[in-house]
């Protein structure tokens, strides 16, 4: 059975100012256009502008109010949200807000449905699900994958040592997040004293308490270690 991945015939393509940069993903090119075009977004910051429904027409729009209202404020730049995963300070302003525009686009972009896909209708672009007869649809990515490892026996791959997929002269998968979360929990559990993810810098920066909340962790982060190539 071929192992379903995520492909759309109608892409979802940019069209402000002729641009025509194409995605495969609504949420990469809505942030493509919060970066790149004069498109409405909202400030985040402070009480007064997340209740306040002014608009800023691109990004440097933003950040210009960013840097003279709200920098002032703060000692050192840090994330509007005090509940953000990243929970250190940023060197500059300009990476606070990149990195909000990564983790926190819902917070800024205004309403950005114009340019979308080839066929103007992003409503009505999906992806359905190729295992068997599932053809469940999906219009991101994030959900689709989550959908394929925690509904479907879909091949994964041990991120914590590359000789758990080994087997003898053969490759060893397991199949489903379920599975690789067992296996994770089994074998490398003991490296830790508490649930934390392989990769170093993820390490530093948070742990779990439990080794759900870590699994779908690595699934949206590293899921390029994980996936069978």
């Amino acid at each position: 059975m071929t192992i379903p991945t995520w492909d759309l015939r109608d892409p979802f393509k940019c069209s402000y100012y002729n641009c025509s940069q194409v995605y495969w993903d609504e949420i990469i090119l809505k942030r493509h256009q919060a970066h790149e075009h004069p498109v409405p977004l909202l400030c985040p910051f402070g009480s007064e502008c997340q209740q306040s429904t002014k608009k800023y027409f691109g990004f440097w729009k933003l950040r210009e109010h960013v840097y003279s209202k709200h920098a002032p404020l703060y000692s050192q730049p840090v994330c509007f949200n005090s509940e953000c995963q990243y929970n250190k300070p940023f060197v500059t302003w300009n990476h606070v807000l990149k990195h909000i525009l990564h983790m926190h686009l819902e917070a800024v972009v205004f309403i950005v449905n114009s340019y979308t896909s080839s066929t103007g209708k992003t409503d009505k672009v999906y992806k359905k699900c190729s295992y068997q007869n599932c053809n469940q649809p999906f219009k991101t990515r994030s959900t689709f994958q989550y959908h394929l490892v925690t509904l479907h026996p879909y091949p994964l791959r041990c991120p914590y040592n590359s000789a758990c997929n080994k087997l003898d002269n053969d490759s060893k998968h397991y199949l489903g997040l379920m599975e690789l979360q067992r296996h994770i929990e089994v074998i490398h559990s003991v490296q830790f004293l508490v649930p934390m993810c392989f990769n170093h810098r993820c390490q530093q920066e948070k742990h779990y308490k439990e080794w759900k909340p870590l699994m779908n962790h690595i699934l949206q982060k590293h899921w390029l270690n994980i996936r069978v190539k």
